[in-house]
């Protein structure tokens, strides 16, 4: 097979991904917004801590398993065993169902008191065991997910991503609109969740076409075995969200964590443009694994790419945060743009590698020096955020995000540096930074304008790239090799590309004068 080929074949599944990745992130959005809206700041803070115990729950008993299933169904296939592939899923699934369901009917009992004596929130109580129930969903829709992508069918594992986003969409808001408040969004969620999670077992079931799994027990072993180092990794750096809000329960008011939490919303619309640079990058870092100098070459690239991509993009929502949570959110959540901007902010790392280190390391199969990075890194926050969070409330917890990312960045360095074969120089990264900083400061000033927020920021993203294109031509921070590259990239994605376009054309006034 070419080496254009096996590109290629990767490109195709994260396409899949991508569309999923987008449409979920569209509609979970759109839900968050209208659920935010209807029920205001501090409802929508309690429907965010009714969230955090099933985050616990789901953290204890997923035991790595979505991770055993990528892995052992990608080899299976592989090798010919498609049967075998089904069964593993299946089976893994299958007990995590059964340790699920055991687990929430112990828990179930103490709702009250988890509600009391965790969140400080009595009036949770009657809503826990609705939320606990969701890590039923959770197992399936995660698991069958990862056993999806290995088994290379990327358009199954996106239609559950998507069901679950439209679900979750139309039975949250449903139930709001029908007066159920709180409840409602609570058991919408665990609705989308549930009924994803119980399509993907169905599925499951369906390509496997037994209902006993044979090797059940073995299937279990095999999986516990591989999953259990990743496991422990994963339970710290999974917990890490769930402490957070809990540390905001006991410190913070409704209000305000309704606000970290709409901005929280909001900044993982990042996650579109990132969602899909790290997917592609892991297969193409692991195809040239052992050629360092083409590594270490693929490496600035995918920097740089990334870099141009994410810190523009950053550095307006940094600008305009305040009128885009007014004209998304409405102007009661106006205060969460301040946690928007802050929050945010690790994004900026981006051209130091805070994307790209992961896909590096793993295809080098230094995993256990990113497992050590990412604890690190999750300690860091929850120690800071443990001890800012009573002083400063949302913003102390913030700072341990923020300053856990950074952990995570500089502890890594050595082993991307070992990985390389060398001196990984960013070579013209700063000239994205800097062609980004006068079309931000610009925005900025047009966020004052006595306007309707929607207004404001449709001005201000309108001067911003204004002003951006011919500064990113004037500092020389993007090349016609670059819009050339690019072009290829974006052109699987319609409606991205239809944007890319208009911009491109834009570029080609200012690069034909300079030339």
């Amino acid at each position: 097979m070419s080496s254009e080929g096996t590109v290629d074949h990767p490109a195709r599944g994260a396409y899949h991904l991508f569309v999923g990745n987008f449409s979920y992130t569209l509609l979970v959005a759109i839900a968050s917004i209208v659920i935010a809206r209807l029920l205001g700041p501090s409802d929508y803070g309690l429907y965010s801590l009714a969230l955090v115990v099933p985050g616990y729950l789901y953290t204890a008993v997923q035991l790595g398993f979505n991770q055993a299933a990528v892995y052992y169904t990608s080899r299976y296939r592989s090798a010919g065993f498609s049967a075998k592939a089904y069964e593993f899923v299946y089976s893994i699934t299958l007990f995590q169902l059964i340790v699920a369901a055991l687990s929430i009917a112990i828990l179930i009992p103490f709702s009250t008191s988890i509600s009391t004596m965790l969140l400080d929130r009595p009036e949770l109580g009657p809503m826990i065991p609705f939320a606990l129930i969701t890590v039923l969903g959770h197992v399936g829709y995660y698991t069958i997910s990862g056993g999806m992508q290995g088994l290379n069918r990327m358009n199954w594992s996106a239609l559950l991503q998507v069901l679950l986003a439209i679900v979750k969409l139309v039975a949250s808001v449903g139930l709001v609109l029908l007066g159920y408040g709180v409840l409602g969004a609570v058991l919408g969620n665990a609705a989308g969740f549930l009924l994803s999670g119980f399509a993907g077992f169905v599925s499951i079931i369906f390509l496997y076409r037994k209902i006993i799994p044979f090797n059940f027990l073995n299937h279990v072993k095999t999986a516990l075995t591989y999953s259990i180092p990743l496991y422990v990794a994963s339970l710290v750096s999974g917990l890490v969200g769930p402490i957070q809000n809990t540390f905001l329960a006991i410190f913070v008011i409704n209000q305000y964590i309704g606000g970290y939490s709409s901005a929280g919303n909001l900044g993982a619309l990042i996650t579109l443009f990132v969602y899909p640079i790290a997917t592609v990058l892991f297969p193409l870092f692991s195809s040239i694994s052992d050629d360092r100098p083409r590594l270490l070459e693929l490496y600035r690239i995918s920097i740089r790419y990334s870099t141009l991509i994410i810190t523009p993009i950053t550095l307006f929502l940094i600008a305009v945060s305040t009128p885009i949570a007014s004209a998304v959110y409405g102007r009661a959540y106006s205060f969460s743009g301040d946690y928007l901007r802050v929050l945010i902010l690790p994004n900026l790392l981006v051209g130091l590698g805070y994307i790209v280190q992961g896909p590096l390391l793993n295809s080098v199969m230094k995993n256990r020096a990113w497992m050590v990075c990412n604890v690190s890194g999750s300690i860091v926050s929850v120690a800071v955020s443990a001890l800012l969070v009573r002083f400063i409330g949302v913003y102390g917890v913030i700072a341990g995000s923020v300053t856990g990312a950074i952990v995570s960045l500089v502890l890594a360095w050595p082993a991307v540096t070992e990985s390389l074969g060398g001196n990984a120089q960013l070579r013209g990264v700063w000239r994205i930074y800097v062609a980004s900083l006068p079309p931000a400061i610009v925005a900025y000033f047009a966020s004052f304008l006595p306007y309707h927020p929607i207004i404001v920021s449709a001005i201000a993203l309108f001067l911003f790239f204004l002003v951006l294109i011919p500064m990113l031509v004037v500092m020389r921070a993007i090349l016609p090799a670059d819009v050339q590259n690019l072009d290829s990239y974006f052109s699987r994605i319609a409606l991205i590309y239809l944007l890319y376009r208009i911009v491109k054309k834009y570029y080609q006034i200012f690069i034909n004068r300079r030339i």
